[in-house]
C-alpha cells in the first residue's frame, strides 16, 4: 500500500504542477511534523516494531523523544483528550489539533527538520503534501492540500465493520504493545485481500462516475 499510495501522490503532483500549483513541500521543513498525526492501528504495530529493530543507541534516543513528548503534553493537560482523539466530534478534534500544533512537539522521528523514517513513514504523512505557499504551514488549518483520488489510509484504517480506527502517532507504541495483532485491527482477513477490497473500492468509486473526488 505505500508503494502504491506514492505512485498515486506522485502522479496527483504531476498533474497539479502541470495545471501550475506544484507541491511546495520541501526537505528540512518540519512544520506537518508537529501536528497530531493519526496512524492507523496496523502502522502502530509496523511503528513498534520498527522502534524495537532500531540500534541500541537510536532506539533509546527515539524512546526518550516519545518520553518527553508525552510528558509535555501531559504537563499541558492534553494527554487524555489525545488518548480519547479517535473518538472525539470533528469539531471537538479540530480545536484539539489546534491546541496541539501550538505546543510545537515535534514528531519523535524528526531529526534535524527530516524524517528519519521516511521510507517506513506513515500513509498519512506521504498523502500529506501541500500547494499553498510555505510560510502559511507556520499556521494551524491554513494550508491547501494537494488533491488526491481517493486516500488509501483511509481504507487501510477500517475494520471489517466499517469502523474507522486510528491513534496518533505519539501513542502508537503504546497501542501496540497493549493490543494484540488481531484485536488491533478488528479485522482478521489476509493481507492481500485487504489490499484487493482497497483498491477495489477505488476503482468502482471511478467506474460509478466522474471518477474519485479530489480531498
Amino acid at each position: 500500500m505505500r508503494l502504491i499510495d506514492d505512485a498515486l501522490v506522485a502522479r496527483a503532483s504531476q498533474v497539479s504542477e502541470e495545471s501550475g500549483q506544484p507541491v511546495s513541500c520541501r526537505e528540512g521543513c518540519g512544520a506537518c511534523c508537529r501536528q497530531l498525526v493519526p496512524v492507523t492501528e496496523i502502522e502502530a504495530h509496523a511503528l513498534l516494531a520498527l522502534v524495537e529493530s532500531l540500534p541500541d543507541e537510536r532506539r533509546a534516543n527515539v524512546q526518550a523523544r516519545f518520553e518527553t513528548a508525552i510528558s509535555d503534553l501531559t504537563k499541558a493537560g492534553l494527554i487524555a483528550a489525545v488518548r480519547d482523539a479517535s473518538s472525539l466530534a470533528r469539531q471537538q478534534l479540530r480545536d484539539l489539533g489546534r491546541r496541539y500544533f501550538h505546543l510545537g512537539i515535534a514528531c519523535p522521528f524528526l531529526e534535524d527538520e527530516r524524517c528519519s523514517i521516511y521510507q517506513q513513514r506513515p500513509l498519512i504523512c506521504r498523502e500529506f503534501l501541500v500547494i499553498s505557499p510555505p510560510e502559511r504551514c507556520q499556521t494551524f488549518g491554513n494550508v491547501e492540500r494537494l488533491p488526491l483520488q481517493g486516500r488509501l489510509r483511509r481504507e487501510l484504517g477500517t475494520g471489517k465493520r466499517g469502523r474507522s480506527s486510528w491513534v496518533p502517532l505519539l501513542l502508537a507504541q503504546e497501542c501496540a504493545i497493549a493490543n494484540t495483532e488481531t484485536d488491533q485491527t478488528d479485522d482478521p482477513r489476509p493481507g492481500p485481500e485487504l489490499l484487493a477490497e482497497a483498491l477495489g473500492t477505488q476503482l468502482r468509486d471511478t467506474k460509478q462516475g466522474s471518477g474519485l473526488t479530489p480531498v
